[in-house]
């Protein structure tokens, strides 16, 4: 490795002292060139970047940050993970979003060296080298760990996880990595994660804690509100219900669209959902799906399931004798494929209008 730092892109290396003089890198491809235009702009002292949303829950919309808040950002990530000028990072989400554009600035500002490569389901694949630092979105970390490169992860430093929930069966599975792994929680807004979750290890924790410098409440609807230099020190109110443990810890409950009511009943989605996949981990064919919700004339919303694939025989059977009364959906709607984001979030609201149930 060079002794001046940068970043390694397809065994190519470009110092940051290079890529500050540097505006033209026509013999990559237009993904590389794209994240290096951002390096760029960074070492040269932008005061802003304007950054979309994934569009998980609607249309993508592009919000603006300063530079005060993203360093805010970072220099809290490095406190809490204990990163330094020593470690050599893996980008291997995506540099269009948040979470790939803080793991590349999060090196630049704290001068850690950093590979590139392009956004897949097992970014690992074409590399033998050992990273200090790696961020993954949960589909990732699952087919890494399938793949057989849990040795790889665990000569790791730490793992951090995001971009979108994490099933049960995927925590499960993290608990076969003795590096320690994170849940991140955050969004464009807050400049990525402002809280953390530790996910394994002696020093696993059921909920989520903030990053030094970050401010919490909850609104009388139980929704999270954050607070700190990441929001210009103005309250940002969340689309998440919680359950504050402390002024600087929570439990996420799920989306305040996520809750239904079925006959006077609520139904708490993400529970459901991890409740079904328990019940899944049973049988030999485990499908990929998610529950939602349609409205329905005597129930006011009624609970469905989207799968994704062939239609299943006796699956809503099995499932209405295996879970309690509610809990268990009220039809069954199959999909070729269940859309995501580029993050890996499932987009719900697509899926339903593709067919035709909103």
């Amino acid at each position: 490795m060079s002794a001046e730092k940068g970043i390694w892109i397809n065994q190519q290396f470009l110092s940051y002292s290079q890529i500050r003089v540097r505006n033209n890198y026509s013999e990559f491809e237009a993904y590389f060139q794209q994240s290096l235009d951002i390096c760029h702009r960074w070492l040269n002292g932008i005061t802003t970047l304007e950054i979309k949303t994934s569009g998980s829950t609607g249309t993508p919309k592009t919000i603006e940050l300063n530079r005060d808040q993203l360093i805010s950002s970072i220099e809290a990530t490095r406190v809490a993970l204990g990163l330094n000028s020593k470690d050599h990072a893996l980008v291997c989400i995506n540099t269009q979003y948040i979470g790939g554009i803080m793991m590349m600035l999060r090196c630049i500002e704290i001068q850690m060296d950093m590979t590139i490569v392009y956004p897949s389901s097992n970014p690992l694949e074409s590399t033998i080298h050992i990273f200090d630092f790696i961020a993954l979105v949960p589909l990732q970390l699952e087919k890494l760990i399938l793949n057989g490169f849990l040795d790889q992860l665990n000569k790791s430093k730490v793992i951090i996880i995001g971009g979108a929930p994490l099933i049960d069966s995927i925590e499960k599975k993290i608990q076969s990595i003795t590096t320690p792994c994170y849940h991140t929680y955050g969004m464009t807004e807050t400049a990525s994660h402002f809280a953390l979750k530790r996910l394994n290890g002696t020093e696993k924790k059921p909920y989520f804690e903030c990053l030094p410098g970050v401010e919490i409440q909850k609104t009388k609807e139980e929704l999270l509100q954050v607070r700190g230099k990441i929001t210009k020190g103005k309250w940002i109110t969340t689309h998440d219900r919680v359950e504050l443990i402390s002024s600087h810890s929570f439990v996420w409950k799920g989306r305040e669209d996520e809750v239904i009511n079925s006959g006077g009943v609520k139904l708490y989605i993400p529970d459901l959902e991890n409740e079904i996949n328990q019940l899944f981990e049973q049988r030999l064919n485990q499908p990929t799906f998610f529950l939602s919700s349609i409205s329905d004339a005597q129930l006011g919303q009624k609970l469905v399931m989207i799968i994704e694939g062939k239609p299943q025989s006796n699956l809503l059977e099995y499932l209405k004798g295996n879970l309690k009364e509610f809990h268990s959906p009220k039809e069954i709607y199959y999909v070729d494929k269940i859309p995501r984001t580029e993050t890996g979030k499932i987009k719900k609201k697509e899926a339903l209008k593709t067919l035709s149930i909103l």
